[in-house]
């Protein structure tokens, strides 16, 4: 894959952290690795502007040097997630998952103007589960270029339920598209876990999560790939921190 300037940059700024003096202590080496990979997001940084294929290339590469990293840790381990694991592995998750969550947050500033709203779910054609149901919302375009799909994560919610009734992912083409400063309203039949038969007496409301806008050619602007269960770790692995990385 030809790979352009900002990728090459990108790779060659994070290579310059490996070539360190290789009596560098560890503690030093692996935080010098981590404050670039969180630099290199800053401000939609490089990053920010790579194709999704890019970026995903970029992130393997990443692990693969870490890999090749020589790591001056013994033989510890330490419980994650009700798992145990090697130190060095929850080091490297830590030191992944923080640049992902970084450019997570750049990336929701490409995607969070996009404002979805006044979202609403017909259940009334719906007579058994797996039936489609129509997804009703209004999109407001405060981006700078036009959208022609969306994908978003859609739950199914009640009050005084902490667990979703249905979650699932759509991609909505929007017929026409969505010019820069327009809104619109739209109408979508779906299927997915959201097509199920709600209980009766059960006031439900949906919560709508932008994940991934497409420009008026069709191509991907940006994708927002940080999971729930990556936070989740992730504030699992911030909790240890200081046991993982400064050891006497």
């Amino acid at each position: 894959m030809k790979r352009n300037k900002p990728f090459l940059l990108l790779l060659a700024s994070f290579l310059s952290v490996l070539s360190l003096d290789a009596d560098q202590p560890f503690v030093e080496k692996y935080d010098r690795m981590y404050k670039q990979l969180i630099a290199m997001t800053e401000e939609r940084g490089p990053i920010a502007r790579l194709t999704e294929k890019e970026r995903e290339t970029f992130m393997v590469d990443v692990r693969k040097m870490i890999a090749d990293v020589e790591e001056e840790v013994e033989n510890e381990f330490v419980s994650i997630g009700g798992s145990i694991i090697q130190k060095k592995q929850a080091q490297k998750q830590l030191v992944l998952l923080s640049a992902l969550q970084k450019t997570s947050k750049n990336l929701r500033l490409v995607l969070d103007p996009f404002e979805v709203r006044d979202v609403r779910i017909d259940f009334s054609r719906v007579e058994r589960n797996g039936d489609p149901v129509t997804l009703h919302l209004t999109c407001h375009n405060q981006t700078d270029f036009a959208v022609s799909k969306v994908r978003v994560r859609a739950k199914v919610v009640s009050e005084g339920r902490t667990i979703p009734w249905a979650k699932d992912d759509y991609l909505i083409r929007i017929r026409g598209g969505v010019e820069a400063g327009e809104t619109r309203r739209i109408t979508e039949t779906i299927q997915g876990d959201l097509s199920f038969v709600p209980a009766a007496g059960i006031e439900l409301s949906v919560q709508v999560k932008v994940l991934e806008l497409f420009d008026e050619k069709g191509n991907s602007v940006g994708i927002d790939k940080f999971s729930e269960k990556d936070q989740a770790l992730l504030s699992e692995l911030e909790t240890v921190r200081e046991d993982l990385f400064y050891r006497e």
